[in-house]
């Protein structure tokens, strides 16, 4: 049973972080939110170079997700609304995935009695 948790695991925690790190999700989400779109209009930016803000980088085993040219409380805003679309996104994902085996575990059935 642990083995199948930890697979479970890893297959979230992957389709997250290729979420997370993916620069179409990203302008996905900017292109959403009401704060970068007037951040855009203010400074003059596209949502595009809003997104070159955004860096993910991967060392000794270690995600970071690095926020600049923000101030402190728009970076914290900004994390925090990121993280919940990236995770409402990978959830979505799974959970289609999900349907779709069990769809097809019932189709094998079906065909089998």
């Amino acid at each position: 049973m642990v083995k199948i948790e930890r697979k479970a695991t890893d297959s979230a925690y992957h389709e997250f972080t290729k979420i997370l790190t993916s620069s179409a999700q990203l302008v996905a989400f900017l292109n959403q939110s009401d704060f970068v779109k007037a951040r855009a209009k203010v400074e003059n930016e596209t949502v595009q170079q809003i997104a070159s803000h955004f860096k993910f980088s991967q060392e000794n085993n270690l995600n970071q997700l690095i926020l600049s040219s923000f101030d402190r409380k728009e970076e914290d805003q900004l994390f925090v609304e990121y993280i919940r679309y990236v995770n409402n996104q990978a959830r979505q994902t799974l959970n289609n995935e999900l349907i779709t085996k069990w769809k097809s575990l019932f189709e094998k059935r079906k065909i089998t009695d």
